[in-house]
């Protein structure tokens, strides 16, 4: 992977880096695919999907367009220009029957030169430029993959042109094809000027699955002219009323490329637009030949052209962590940013107090926002490498005891149940595109048998699991032939936890439970069990019941405490503002207010100094009190999860203890 110093590169020096990065990439994949296999699994692939069969990535904006922005401007403008100057000559200089000018293979390849230039231009002069796609996505713009989808077809359809032009079309049938200027641009230097646009200006990647469109234009061709002979629409630049014109053109010094001379005993309405392309009785299986050598041969002859060219002309996205089988390290390891600043990973040491970030619920975490006041915002002597939004949390680990696999529930009760602790707090976190760590085997020599399970992450396909369960835990008994998950799990194991699509996690279950749950959910394909052997392992805590003390007595700071309660008795707590000075004290939405503790001013009635206790307060009585006395010291305040947990009077106490 790339390393973090790679910003201080100049962007051609870094180009080649990658480029040479991803060539030793490509020729050590080439010992697992060889030519014939990548070539065929080219062919299968979606022809416009920036994902290599050998896992590298396109980087469309460097194949679609090329900076600096102005030169690319010029340079593409010019060849745009260049297409429409042969088109509007080429249309100056016809002599034929205009109605009858698409009829040529020539006038569709000029139109198609055109309609690709414009689009490649337009990419360069949109607002937007190519969009690289974000993980997960594999197609780019839909008018780059128009663009991507017409160059190809339009190069293939300029060398069929240049072939019939050059070698197909009989002097004896009366062609003329004088050798000048606009002969040359039209059927010669225009072809050659799309390959240069298109993989030294541009650098579109061609892929064998391209090569049917490609034949495809040129079937469609073919069946145009075959429609044209039973139409019997014949050629009318050969009528015998236009040879006075074709005659007139030539004494001018201007030649007709396409235009013969008429031949007044000829039946004109079933003359052929070329004559490699007629098919009458007589003529039938030679064009049938041609058409046959021509698309089975010739064009796949060109298309490997283009092929080769193409591909040292590609360009690459940077290969993301470990995918690089090569192994070649071009910087500080992992501890690389990739094009979008997005390093590869990161061990973060956390300190105590708020972390100001937020978690995706998903398995892994993913790290949606940083506050602007988060100490891991930016980088410091100890955290020297920083997070960014988007990145994963891989592990966590408290001291010596790291946990693997974590959703966004565990992960949060971790944090929250360590942060009193001592012990050294290490969070990785990697980008989207590495690989999560995998827990460690199990030492050797502790009896396990090979070939037994003591846990396992299934994900559930939708339908019935065709499972028999029973009891508490729920305990696999049997297992139905044609089960989805059959092959995963074992007579015996148990089921320990269970993850919903909307990250919802459940433990300790009973069968009914488990049974109603999936029921519930049968449609999703985004539910997650782990099974685990009973006799090797332990049922995983309730994180809510191992980590959430059932009270919290703690001195209030003075000031606004940024904390909603409800208006009943007692009051709940029912949310926190972002801004407020209770994060991280232990206190949760939804906790109870039990009792207040005041410590009285001088000017009281009590005596100077004595505190005064309240209990079963309403939300209106205890949010007054702690405004009247928002600047005060010493006011203490106890939380609890139940009304079973509240603290009575001590009037109350002592009316029990008399009776």
């Amino acid at each position: 992977t790339m390393g973090s110093d790679t910003k201080s590169l100049s962007s051609s020096k870094l180009d080649d880096i990658v480029q040479e990065q991803n060539w030793k990439y490509y020729e050590s994949c080439q010992e697992d695919y060889g030519c014939c296999r990548r070539f065929w699994e080219e062919f299968l692939v979606h022809p416009y999907t920036v994902m290599e069969v050998t896992g590298q990535v396109v980087d469309v904006q460097k194949s679609f367009d090329f900076t600096p922005v102005w030169c690319a401007w010029i340079v593409k403008g010019l060849c745009w220009g260049l297409a429409i100057t042969a088109c509007v000559f080429d249309l100056l200089l016809y002599t034929g029957v205009y109605a009858f000018y698409m009829a040529y293979l020539q006038s569709w390849f000029l139109l198609g030169s055109i309609l690709y230039l414009t689009l490649s231009l337009l990419i360069t002069i949109s607002c937007g430029f190519p969009r690289q796609p974000i993980l997960g996505e594999e197609r780019t713009n839909w008018n780059v993959c128009f663009t991507w989808a017409f160059y190809p077809v339009v190069v293939i359809m300029g060398l069929a042109n240049l072939l019939q032009y050059w070698f197909f079309t009989s002097d004896e049938d009366g062609f003329i094809r004088d050798i000048d200027y606009f002969a040359i641009l039209i059927n010669a230097a225009l072809p050659l000027l799309l390959i240069i646009e298109g993989q030294f200006i541009n650098r579109i990647p061609i892929r064998f699955s391209h090569l049917p469109w490609s034949q495809l234009a040129l079937i469609v061709y073919i069946g145009w002219s075959l429609i044209h002979y039973l139409a019997e629409i014949g050629n009318p630049d050969l009528d015998p009323d236009h040879q006075v014109d074709v005659i007139l053109t030539k004494s001018n010094g201007i030649s007709n490329i396409n235009v013969a001379f008429a031949d007044p005993m000829k039946d004109y309405k079933k003359l052929p637009i070329y004559s490699w392309l007629d098919w009458s009785r007589e003529e039938r299986g030679n064009t049938a030949l041609y058409c046959g050598i021509i698309l089975g041969a010739v064009i796949p002859i060109f298309f490997v052209v283009l092929y080769l060219i193409s591909w040292p002309c590609r360009r690459y996205c940077r290969l993301e962590g470990s995918g690089s089988k090569s192994g070649d390290d071009s910087g500080d390891g992992g501890d690389g940013g990739g094009d979008d600043g997005m390093p590869d990973e990161v061990d973060l040491i956390l300190f105590p107090g708020p972390m100001g970030m937020r978690f995706s619920k998903t398995t892994p975490p993913e790290i949606t926002q940083i506050n602007d006041d988060s100490p891991y915002k930016e980088d410091t002597d100890t955290n020297p490498v920083p997070i960014v939004e988007g990145m994963v949390v891989d592990t966590f680990t408290v001291g010596d005891e790291t946990h693997y696999e974590l959703n966004s529930k565990e992960l949060v009760k971790l944090i929250k149940g360590s942060k009193d602790s001592d012990e050294t707090r290490i969070m990785r976190c990697i980008s989207p595109a590495m690989p999560l760590s995998v827990p460690p085997p199990p030492p050797d020599g502790d009896g396990e048998e090979e070939g037994e399970i003591e846990a396992v992450r299934v994900n559930l396909p939708s339908g019935s699991l065709g499972l028999e369960l029973h009891g508490t835990p729920p305990e696999i008994k049997g297992i139905r032939d044609g089960s989805p998950i059959g092959d995963q799990v074992e007579v015996g194991m148990v089921a320990d936890t269970l993850e919903l699509e909307n990250g919802d996690i459940f433990y300790q279950m009973s069968t009914e439970e488990f049974t109603g749950l999936l029921r519930d959910n049968m449609e999703s394909e985004d539910r997650v069990v782990r099974f685990i052997d009973p006799n090797k392992l332990e049922l995983t805590p309730d994180p809510g019941d191992a980590l959430t003390p059932e009270a919290i007595e703690l001195e209030l700071p003075a000031g606004s405490l940024g904390m909603v309660f409800s208006k009943g008795t007692p009051p709940k707590i029912t949310r926190m503002k972002d801004d407020s000075v209770m994060h991280g004290s232990g206190v949760e939405v939804g906790m109870l207010v039990d009792t207040l503790e005041l410590l009285l001013p001088e000017d009281d009635e009590e005596e100077d100094g004595q505190e005064s206790k309240y209990y079963e307060l309403s939300g209106s009585e205890f949010t007054k009190l702690l405004k009247e006395h928002r600047d005060d010291e010493g006011r203490k305040v106890r939380f609890v999860w139940s009304e079973d947990d509240l603290t009575k009077p001590p009037e109350e106490e002592e009316e029990e203890e008399e009776e």
